[in-house]
């Protein structure tokens, strides 16, 4: 693969370093000129030149089991020294992807209870960029990586992707306390009979 069809596949529109995979585009808006590109190239060996991350929206709304990470949210989220991660980097069109995905939902279902612990995630390597405080770079998919609270270090899977591997990968990894909280009779009782509150229309 010659240096067109490299930047091409990576959707680089500048500068790449081959060894962080940091990005350095140019400004689209602009033409592309020979002064332009020579001062361009100049910033980025004098350190000069801030990298941009590719990154999807951060959704508006989080509301199933697996939580939707975006490249913007990437450091937020994952460096949350009070929560286990367990992460999923994956590309659309994997095969091996496809089949994990239902696995990999039944992972966040089994952990609901202590989502406050503990961030199952997945995110889309291809439209996601990471940033420069990760160490890794993504070159096969599926890729899974737990950070346990605490800690900035990533930990690899490499074990088999059946459910129970995966939950005693999770147990075993993770700093908190995985166990759920257990309501007492008389908490259960009340949100099951709660009355609606004052101010909400009633059916």
């Amino acid at each position: 693969m010659d240096q067109a069809e490299l930047c091409q596949a990576h959707g680089v529109q500048g500068c790449q370093n081959l060894e962080s995979w940091l990005k350095y585009p140019c400004d689209q808006s602009k033409d592309v000129e020979a002064a332009a590109v020579s001062a361009m190239v100049a910033n980025y060996l004098d350190g000069k030149l801030m990298p941009k991350l590719n990154s999807q929206p951060v959704p508006e709304i989080q509301d199933e089991n697996i939580f939707t990470l975006v490249g913007e949210q990437f450091e937020e989220v994952i460096f949350d020294d009070s929560k286990d991660v367990f992460i999923k980097f994956y590309a659309p069109w994997c095969g091996h992807c496809k089949c994990l995905k239902p696995t990999w939902d039944s992972l966040g279902d089994h952990f609901t209870d202590v989502k406050d612990q503990l961030v199952i995630a997945k995110l889309d390597a291809t439209e996601n960029d990471l940033p420069a405080s990760v160490s890794f770079c993504i070159s096969s998919f599926p890729t899974l990586k737990s950070k346990p609270a605490g800690s900035h270090n990533f930990i690899d899977y490499d074990g088999h992707c059946s459910l129970e591997s995966l939950i005693t990968f999770v147990k075993e990894k993770a700093k908190n306390n995985l166990t759920p909280k257990v309501k007492a009779p008389e908490q259960e009782a009340q949100a099951t009979f709660a009355k609606p509150s004052e101010g909400h229309d009633e059916l």
